[in-house]
């Protein structure tokens, strides 16, 4: 999610990717997107296979994509996606699909014959969701974003610049201090040394003063040990919650 300043005020940008591989579909689908009064920006990409929308890197919030199409099918293209909060309207033309296309991402179903009528709505649904997704707004070189906590894996201070690794892309943070960041973060977060805030959704292991997570498997943290204490303490406490 991309936000962007307008007058003084925050405006959302909402990145959405089209995927059908009938053209004049696509070009239905994106009229009724800009047609439809959603009080945000979008930002849409158009792609007839899934091919071409793994060849892009960019990261979507939305996605529409049709279930029966050659090559990959819409499902296949689902079930590829790692970002779980990225959310999904699956499009359709056969309801015989739709029991098994079910998957944590999708959140509505649209036939093609009542795309006029449905499509408006499952995409104000899908917009409700994704703001509460939206937990802090920091200012990147890229402009001001909108991040979800759950998606943060660590900041840091590298060659005094600050970066949020979330957990598919590096941003770099603008005018950032990571002691002024920790208080907009939740009590899942800690600073583990001088230069390193974790979320600890993402730990997987503590061994001695090593830190690793099951997001960044081939990296390794160090752990001060002044603060060992105080993330062991938190980090039990991790495993007794589920939020």
């Amino acid at each position: 999610m991309i936000c962007y300043l307008k007058r003084g005020v925050i405006h959302t940008m909402i990145k959405i990717a089209i995927i059908d591989d009938d053209p004049i579909f696509l070009r239905i689908i994106k009229k009724i997107l800009l047609q439809t009064n959603l009080e945000v920006g979008l930002d849409i990409d158009v792609f007839t296979s899934g091919a071409a929308f793994f060849n892009k890197s960019d990261e979507y919030k939305l996605l529409l994509v049709d279930i029966d199409m050659p090559g990959m099918s819409g499902i296949e293209i689902v079930e590829k996606i790692s970002d779980l909060s990225t959310l999904v309207i699956y499009i359709t033309g056969h309801s015989e699909y739709m029991e098994s296309a079910f998957n944590v991402n999708v959140i509505r179903f649209v036939r093609k014959d009542e795309i006029e009528t449905k499509l408006p709505e499952a995409l104000k649904t899908a917009l409700r969701k994704i703001n509460i997704n939206q937990d802090v707004l920091w200012k990147t070189t890229e402009g001001i974003l909108g991040f979800a906590l759950r998606d943060i894996v660590y900041l840091e201070i590298d060659n005094r610049k600050c970066y949020c690794h979330s957990r598919i892309k590096k941003y770099e943070l603008v005018n950032a201090k990571l002691t002024d960041l920790l208080g907009s973060l939740d009590d899942w977060f800690l600073q583990i040394n001088r230069y390193q805030i974790i979320n600890l959704r993402f730990v997987n292991s503590i061994i001695n003063d090593e830190i690793q997570t099951s997001s960044l498997k081939n990296i390794t943290f160090h752990l001060s040990r002044s603060r060992k204490a105080s993330l062991l303490k938190k980090y039990t406490e991790r495993l007794l919650r589920d939020d």
